[in-house]
This record gives C-alpha cells, structure tokens and sequence, in this order.
C-alpha cells in the first residue's frame, strides 16, 4: 500500500473498486467556513489528497472520480460535517444525483455499520507547504546558455531540441550550472531555468541532459531548489500578463516552445496557490493543454475555472507534448490551439484584438 494519509478509505476503495490513483499525495487538507448567501459553508482552502476511482455510474475507465480523503470523516474542528461534497465526477457529475451519492457511501462504508468514522479513519498529518520567503541565488556559478562555447554539451541539447540558445538566455534566462555551491551539489552540469515571479527569482529548476532512461539510471531528471514547493510556482506567468488569455501547460520547455502567454504547473495537477494566483491574474480565457496522459488532471483544471472564465481545453495526440508538436510544427500547434477554441465557442482571436 503506498504512503496515503487516510489508510482506511484508500483501503475500502481498493476492496470495492480496484485501481486507485493517488493524487496531491501528502497534502493536508485546509478548511474553514465562509458566509454564502447568509449562510455559513464549510470549505476548502487547501484541497489536500484525492483518491481517483473508476466512476461506477457512467462507466468511465480514467479514474476521473476524486474522493478527498476527508470524505465521510471531515475535521474535529467542524463537528457534523462529513465532507459528503468532496467527492466529484468529472465526467458527468453523476454525484450531483442524491441516489448516486448515498449508493457511494453504501458501498464504501455499508461494512463499518454504526462505528464512528473518526475512530475508524484516524489521519495522518499531511505538509502545508510553507510560503515563499523570498528571491533565491543561483545554485552557483551559472553561465547564460549564449556564453557558452558554440560547441558546449548544453547548448546542443537545447538546439537539438528544437530551441536557440541566445534566445533562452535574452528571453528565459537560461544558464549552466559550470559549478554548484556546497548546498547545491545536484545542480551541477545541470541546465538552470530560473523561476521568477513578480520581478523576483523565487526558485530554480535544474533539468539533466542528456536524456536518458530515468526509471533504469535512478538519475532524476529535475533537480529544484530545495526549500520551495514548486505547488507554489507558475512559470512564465509575467509574461503571460500582458495577454488576456493564458495556455496552462506542464513543463518550462512547453512554455519556452509557445512563447508569452503560456504559464506551466510544473506537473499535472494545480494547486490552490497555483490556482489562485492565475485566476487573480484576471485572464479571460484559460486554456488547459496538457500532456495525453493527463486528461483526468485537464478536467480538474477546466472544473476549477470555468466560473471565473471561458475555458478551453486542447487534447494532444499521444505521447507528445507541446514542446515536441511546435518543434514539428509550430503553425500546426496554433492551429490546434485556436481552433479547439473555436469549437468550444471560445474566440481567443477577437480577445487578443479587444484588448
């Protein structure tokens, strides 16, 4: 069993279920109350763990069926509250049907009878991530990618990939790590994307290369700077300011291949801090164009912000990702992008002309 902070739940879900994905591992969950409508509602500030199953409803086969692992147990500080609300279809919203809703809770918990879920379900302490506490150095000695000797082992990788050199350094500025300082040891011989937000570089992300077979060498394959959670980061997001749309991605090399007006998570999934900070950025429009095999997570995000925005989501053929469609075809890439727009009634064109 892997390392879950309600054992109980994931476990009852694997019985009844079968595969269950873990997703935000280890993140606590955050509640409070909030008046709505005259009316005081618990919720999430931090959303904490989920645990994704097959829906039994509609017959999907994605485990896009989240389940907080606060479901049925809620917090001690909220007496009463069993969180039946966290648990979600993003499919069909199938548990918005009350029959469906209290069949989930039968066939999860129809075994525990009238046993207290709290003594039942104890949870474990998940990490908050701490807040950012301000710029960060350089790993070490960096040198801009445009410095480098024409023949340097980075600046082929990057050119091999589809990317210029001088123009990562001018716009992105992209270094090598010649030499890391003592606690930075990783980030050696390790291409540097500084992570800066508002003006300020609060991180860094040292990406290996060449590539090679991560799960056979060991070798991982992002090395970032230790001491901030990249749940806290959007990159490329100034830039992305000056637009009245973004392009949600999940890698720097996605960002770098779209150019200004693309942001990336850093992964798959977004995180409160995440969220809010694009959502704060006033965008009109929010495009998810995330990696084929994270269409579960891009329903996640399209849920998230469609109340506060028109919402776009783009599918990429499999196995590819942004960064490897622009490289082949960076007119064939826009196309997609607006398009899909298009046929979601979306005209992210007329937006750009407006503003």
């Amino acid at each position: 069993m892997p390392n879950v902070l309600n054992t109980g739940l994931y476990s009852l879900l694997r019985r009844n279920f079968g595969k269950v994905v873990v997703a935000r591992a280890g993140e606590q969950a955050v509640a409070r109350s909030a008046d709505q409508g005259g009316k005081q509602r618990i919720k999430f500030l931090i959303q904490g763990e989920y645990y994704r199953i097959n829906c039994p409803f509609c017959g999907e086969t994605k485990q896009k069926l989240y389940i907080n692992h606060r479901w049925g147990r809620g917090f001690d500080e909220f007496p009463g509250h069993l969180f039946w609300w966290s648990a979600h279809c993003f499919v069909n919203d199938c548990l918005a049907d009350y029959y469906n809703l209290t069949e989930l809770k039968r066939r999860v918990y129809h075994t525990l009878g009238q046993r207290n879920l709290k003594d039942s379900f104890p949870i474990e302490v998940g990490v908050i991530h701490a807040p950012i506490k301000g710029p960060v150095q350089d790993p070490g000695n960096c040198i801009l990618l445009d410095q480098l000797d024409a023949e340097h082992p980075a600046r082929a990788y990057v050119t091999s990939r589809g990317f210029d050199p001088a123009a990562l350094a001018k716009d992105y500025k992209v270094s090598f790590c010649e030499s890391a300082l003592g606690g930075f040891r990783s980030a050696q011989g390790r291409i540097i994307v500084p992570i800066i937000m508002d003006g300020e570089q609060l991180s860094w992300q040292g990406r290996y290369f060449p590539d090679v077979n991560w799960k056979e060498t060991g070798i991982p394959k992002y090395y970032n700077c230790p001491g901030v959670s990249k749940r806290l980061l959007v990159y490329g997001l100034d830039a992305a300011k000056s637009l009245p749309f973004c392009i949600i991605v999940e890698g720097v090399t996605d960002v770098w291949a779209i150019g200004p007006g693309a942001v990336c998570i850093l992964g798959k999934s977004l995180s409160e801090h995440q969220f809010n900070k694009i959502k704060n950025a006033g965008f009109k429009s929010i495009v998810v164009m995330l990696d084929a095999d994270a269409q579960n997570e891009a329903a996640d995000l399209l849920s998230r912000f469609k109340s506060f925005s028109s919402v776009v989501n783009v599918e990429i053929p499999d196995n590819a990702d942004p960064a490897s469609m622009i490289h082949a075809d960076q007119e064939g890439v826009w196309d997609l992008i607006y398009g899909a727009a298009k046929s979601q009634g979306v005209d992210l064109l007329a937006s750009v002309v407006k503003s």
